[in-house]
């Protein structure tokens, strides 16, 4: 469900969903990302952070870069990506 509120930048409907994949599948390090770009866009940085943190912990930290390049060809990739820079996830 918060996957595809992203595009339409519904970011307050798409928390919630988020936040309930991360807590079912919390060692799994892909589900942080989107919940990350959506606290970004939200300004909900100290619970970005604490994702950041978490999502590190069950596998290689986040990086700008790296995100870009798998998912460049994917819509929407940029406001994804301008999530995550303004949670403060490092280039």
């Amino acid at each position: 469900m918060g996957w595809p509120c992203r595009g339409p930048r519904r970011f307050e409907e798409a928390l919630p969903p988020l936040q309930r994949e991360v807590a079912a599948f919390a060692e799994y390090s892909v589900h942080y990302n989107t919940l990350i770009s959506c606290c970004g866009h939200l300004g909900l940085i100290e619970e970005a952070q604490e994702f950041i943190a978490a999502r590190a912990r069950v596998g290689p930290p986040p990086r700008l870069s790296v995100l870009r390049q798998n998912l460049g060809k994917f819509a929407h990739c940029e406001v994804f990506v301008e999530g995550l820079k303004k949670a403060g996830v490092p280039e």
